[in-house]
This record gives structure tokens, sequence and C-alpha cells, in this order.
């Protein structure tokens, strides 16, 4: 399938496609949630490669990757708040996520993704565009 970054990449975004039975919206890069329709797709994943290493010893082998998973919250209330449960709901979502990516195996039957640690998750939320989520990092070699 390519290089050991790019089998890595596809393989987490088929696992967060099938993420609560397929229901995120899926891309390989940044999702602009100021335009991104959430009345079609009411909740989505961005992955992206936050930064790697290029040199030895760890080569191109060694990534931090960041999964952005954001929803709608509810509109309807004046004072719009922060739903704890979908909150709760979308860091469950990406754990099982890197989860299932430790134990992915690539066409050779090796393992896609090793090493996996670092992993830190912070919320953020924006009440003019009701849109709230969660951003989580972890490193990972391959």
């Amino acid at each position: 399938m390519g290089a050991p970054r790019q089998t890595l990449l596809a393989r987490l975004k088929v696992l967060a496609q099938r993420s609560r039975s397929s229901a995120y919206f899926v891309k390989r890069g940044p999702i602009d949630w100021a335009v991104f329709d959430f009345d079609v797709h009411h909740r989505a994943i961005s992955i992206l490669h936050a930064h790697g290493t290029f040199l030895p010893p760890d080569g191109m082998h060694r990534s931090v990757i960041a999964l952005e998973a954001a929803a709608r919250f509810e509109s309807g209330a004046p004072s719009p708040e922060i739903d704890d449960e979908l909150q709760d709901e979308l860091i469950e979502d990406l754990e099982e996520i890197v989860y299932l990516l430790q134990r992915e195996k690539d066409e050779r039957t090796d393992t896609v993704a090793y090493n996996l640690g670092g992993g830190s998750v912070r919320g953020f939320h924006d009440t003019g565009l009701h849109v709230q989520g969660v951003t989580a990092e972890f490193t990972v070699s391959y």
C-alpha cells in the first residue's frame, strides 16, 4: 500500500469511518468547522499528521497524529452549553479508534502501528457555530 506512514494514515481513516456504526464524516486533513454541514453529517473526524521525525535514529517512522472530532451541540438553547455526554462520546470514539489501530496489520501481516504513547486530549467549542469537540494527539511508530 505504499510507505508505512501512508499505510498508517489510511488504516486510521478506515477505522474512524467505522466508528459508532459509521456515524462520522472522516477527512484526512483539516475541516473548516465554520462551513461544515452538520445537518448532513452530524459528527466528523479530521485526521492530521501533526509532526514527525525525519532524521536518525527514527527516520520517517515516528509521528504525532492529531484526531479532531466534532459535533454540533444543542442550538435551540438561549445560551448554549457544552454537552458533557456528547463530549464523552467523542473521547470514547477516539480512544476506540486508537485502540483498534494498535491491532491493525498490513497486507504482509506486519503491525501497522506500534509504540503508541504520549496521548493527550483537549476540548474545544465555539458557541457562535454551536460546535463542540475534542482533539486527541498521540505519538506512534510505524
